[in-house]
């Protein structure tokens, strides 16, 4: 009997047996090698700010997730290769639901939030212990091949935690320094932590949406005791802020993970070869982390991540054919049903994948009982967003559906504005074209390139769709790619005819289409391996194995993507990336340093300048999260009080003075520039126009600070002052 393959395989058991030291290794080298980049500081100063940020931070996204994982473990007990999966999908629904309950009740803090969690930690410790030297199967196999794939995982994580650990307002360019963050992804938990309760506002209209993550966000700030002061997650040199990125490269790196193990799940129900069945869970996890995409939501204080993570979770649950059909219905829909608690598109843009890979594993007879049941659970799922904003607003979607539910708070001009930012009016011709094609009309980047033709998807859509094409072209796997071709299809109209046609709200596709990449090189890898085998040559599936893997990544699953990186990375923060990592958000809030008025930092100057404890009102700025001061603001779409007043005394400047003085206000923060870009979009209130603000502007003395290339200038209500610049 010949043993060399035994041999051979005995060698890199030992060699390999120190695989996850290595990507270790690998992770600290990437971590000091980005922190190295551009200016900010000595090196040794960046790279001790990134581990202080991980000890003082990192340890609530990881307590959080590990406390989630514990219910999970306790509530899906059913043995499996998605066992893990399931576990984790579970845990993290139950803990985020009950997040956001706590929140709601009025409940959330430091003690509730340590119970919850601590029991969680407690479950997740005594299962360990109990499963030690078990089949629990959690993190991915590593072989030869599985190792090169690993250390490129590794290297994009160090790259994450990184980015993660800059402040907020800093990345990225694509989403216009971080705006919808500083607006409400984490000014929206500075609310919740003054009121004591996670309740919709009437002036940001975000805070109607589910907001799952951003109640996670308040989870964290009360279990390290932040956020309870004037900046909230600001509060204590930015802890809570670092936590809540931090959670987002958690969500991140877990949904790669499971994208590889749905992916090698795959090609166990397609009778995938075993020489090339785990080159496609590598193939998968470096697509999905590797998208510039997933490396710009999955580290600034999105949501994104959280939909991905819990849509592959949903795809794994369905995927595992030994579970009832029962069983996996209820779980996937109480996946699903948090999926939509994170972000509500997740409803068009991620359920309709699950829901088809589901029924694709069921009998035909019992497809009404999977949509009948997967519904109702996922209704009683979403039950408690919806009584919360009808108790608000009287109108359980608010903002939608107005014609349906009522209008709420909001007069009929509101909805319109709201109704056209949020929809796009060209035929299906041109909503197929933004699909795929840059928008020639369009003049930003993040404009131009609505769809998959955003260069911040990287090569992951065109592997998907290589990978699309293989299964539905090779006989044994086409019923697969038909599913895939209906579940993609549907997300992809859904896209086109219920959005403003944006390329992130195509992120919950990230998972399936590197799942989809995986799967057409494992097909293609396995075809040849059966004609090698067909024609009597032994070995052949790991020769063609490691055929496929070299072309594979000459078609760019390693090269293309890691350029596409440095590129995108470089050009950020004028290709200095961490120049403020080391300052940190404490300059960001004016608490150190003398940029106060620098541009990027106006924050810090709105802070110095209004000392007296008077309130600040932002016109046109919605950006809130690092002024200290009592602060007034509106999103775009919601009542703008100046706009009210300007109705109420048309022309009478002093009555506007004391409207504002009579609630508090002794200060505005005017962006004529935003402004001006909200006239010409139609979003803002049509009576708060530049021109309007300049002639009121004009009348009330010298402006106390003025940041000229935004457009932006601080005025004392009724008292003249002198003038300090960053005009030049």
């Amino acid at each position: 009997m010949n043993t060399e393959p035994q041999k051979e395989l005995a060698g890199w058991e030992m060699v390999l047996g120190r695989a996850w030291v290595v990507l270790g290794v690998v992770f600290v080298g990437s971590v000091v090698g980005v922190a190295s980049v551009g200016e900010g500081g000595p090196v040794s100063a960046r790279v001790v700010t990134v581990v202080e940020i991980l000890i003082y931070s990192g340890w609530m996204p990881v307590v959080y997730v590990l406390g989630a994982w514990g219910y999970g473990r306790v509530l899906w007990q059913r043995e499996g290769e998605m066992a893990w999966v399931g576990r984790l999908g579970v845990g993290l629904a139950v803990m985020l639901s009950a997040t956001h309950l706590m929140g709601v009740f009025g409940i959330l803090n430091g003690m509730s939030a340590w119970a919850v969690s601590g029991v969680g930690v407690l479950l997740a410790g005594y299962w360990v212990v109990k499963d030690h030297g078990g089949e629990e199967r959690g993190l991915p196999k590593i072989d030869g091949l599985g190792l090169c794939f690993g250390v490129v995982v590794a290297g994009v994580v160090g790259l994450l935690v990184v980015a993660a650990c800059q402040p907020a307002g800093v990345l990225w360019d694509s989403e216009y320094g971080n705006y919808d963050s500083l607006s409400y992804h984490l000014e929206l938990p500075r609310v919740w932590m003054e009121m004591g309760r996670v309740w919709p506002v009437d002036f940001n209209v975000y805070s109607f949406l589910p907001s799952y993550v951003e109640a996670a966000y308040v989870h964290m700030g009360a279990l390290g005791g932040t956020g309870m002061g004037g900046l909230g997650l600001a509060d204590d040199g930015g802890r809570g802020i670092y936590a809540a990125q931090l959670l987002s490269v958690v969500f991140t790196v877990l949904g790669a993970l499971v994208s590889g193990s749905v992916t090698n799940r795959a090609c166990v129900l397609l009778g995938m070869h075993e020489g090339v069945r785990d080159i496609g869970g590598w193939i998968a996890r470096v697509l999905v982390v590797t998208t510039p995409w997933v490396v710009v939501v999955g580290t600034i204080s999105y949501n994104e991540s959280a939909v991905v993570l819990l849509t592959m979770c949903g795809i794994g649950i369905a995927l595992e054919t030994q579970w009832s059909v029962m069983r996996r219905t209820v779980g996937a829909a109480v996946v699903m049903g948090v999926a939509c608690s994170c972000k509500p598109t997740a409803l068009f843009l991620a359920v309709p994948m699950v829901g088809v890979v589901l029924l694709s594993l069921v009998p035909v007879k019992v497809w009404w009982k999977v949509v009948i049941v997967g519904g109702v659970v996922g209704a009683v799922v979403l039950m408690p967003w919806l009584v919360r904003n009808e108790m608000a607003a009287g109108n359980p979607v608010f903002p939608m559906m107005s014609s349906v539910f009522g209008e709420g708070h909001w007069d009929s001009g509101q909805h319109e504005r709201y109704g056209a930012a949020h929809s796009f009016g060209g035929n299906w011709i041109e909503r197929m074209k933004m699909l795929v094609m840059p928008d020639a009309g369009g003049t930003a980047h993040v404009s131009r390139y609505r769809g998959l033709s955003n260069m911040q998807w990287g090569v992951t859509p065109a592997m998907g769709m290589v990978g699309l094409i293989v299964l539905v072209g090779i006989q044994k796997t086409r019923r697969a790619g038909v599913v895939c071709v209906v579940g993609v299809g549907v997300v992809l109209v859904a896209w086109m005819g219920l959005t403003h046609l944006q390329s992130r709200f195509l992120v919950p596709m990230v998972g399936v289409l590197g799942v989809l990449g995986g799967l057409g090189v494992v097909a293609v890898g396995d075809w040849g391996a059966r004609q090698r085998g067909q024609a009597g040559r032994p070995g052949g599936a790991r020769y063609v194995a490691g055929i496929v893997v070299l072309i594979t990544a000459t078609m760019g699953v390693i090269v293309v993507p890691a350029i596409l990186l440095v590129v995108q990375v470089g050009g950020q923060v004028g290709g200095s990336l961490n120049g403020f990592l080391v300052v940190g958000t404490d300059a960001f809030a004016g608490e150190i340093g003398e940029g106060g008025f620098d541009e990027v930092l106006w924050w810090g100057g709105v802070n110095r300048v209004a000392e007296d404890g008077a309130g600040v009102y932002l016109i046109g700025d919605a950006t809130a999260s690092y002024v200290r001061s009592p602060v007034m603001y509106n999103t775009t779409y919601d009542g703008w009080l100046i706009g009210d007043l300007m109705r109420q005394f048309p022309e009478d400047h002093g009555a506007w003075e004391r409207g504002l003085r009579e609630r508090g206000i002794g200060w505005i923060v005017v962006n004529l520039r935003e402004l001006d870009r909200l006239g010409e979009s139609g979003w803002g209130d049509p009576d708060v126009t530049a021109d309007s603000m300049i002639e009121w502007v004009g009348s009330l003395g010298e402006p106390a600070a003025v940041w000229g290339r935004r457009g932006r200038a601080m005025i004392k209500i009724g008292v003249e002052s002198s003038v300090e610049s960053s005009a030049e």
